[in-house]
C-alpha cells in the first residue's frame, strides 16, 4: 500500500476515535512527526500520541498498537502523553494534530 497522507491518517483516527475509547480506553489522540508536519517520506513510521484511561494500561497500549498497523498497514510508533519527557512533548507540541 502506498504512503498515506496526513488527511487520510486524521480522517482514520476520527473515524474510530469512539470504538478506540471504548475498547482501548483512549481519551486523547493525535498525530505527530512527520506525517503531521505534511513532511512524510517512505520511509517515515505514523506517530501517534494517546492518553488511556484504562485498568490495564499495558494491555490498552498494544492492542490499539495492533489495532493501528492492522488497519492503517504502516509502522506505527506510539507513545502515551504520560510517557513524554518534558523536553520531547514540548517538541512536538507544536507539531501534533489531536482528533
Amino acid at each position: 500500500m502506498g504512503i498515506k497522507s496526513r488527511e487520510e491518517i486524521l480522517e482514520f483516527l476520527k473515524e474510530h476515535k469512539a470504538e478506540l475509547g471504548a475498547q482501548f480506553g483512549v481519551t486523547r489522540l493525535g498525530l505527530a512527526g512527520s506525517y503531521a508536519r505534511d513532511e512524510a517520506d517512505p520511509g517515515s513510521d505514523i506517530d501517534i500520541i494517546v492518553s488511556l484511561q484504562s485498568d490495564n494500561t499495558f494491555r490498552s497500549f498494544f492492542g490499539l498498537l495492533h489495532f493501528l498497523q492492522d488497519n492503517l498497514h504502516h509502522r506505527i510508533d506510539l507513545a502515551t502523553e504520560e510517557s513524554l519527557k518534558p523536553l520531547v512533548r514540548q517538541a512536538i507540541q507544536r507539531d501534533i494534530r489531536y482528533v
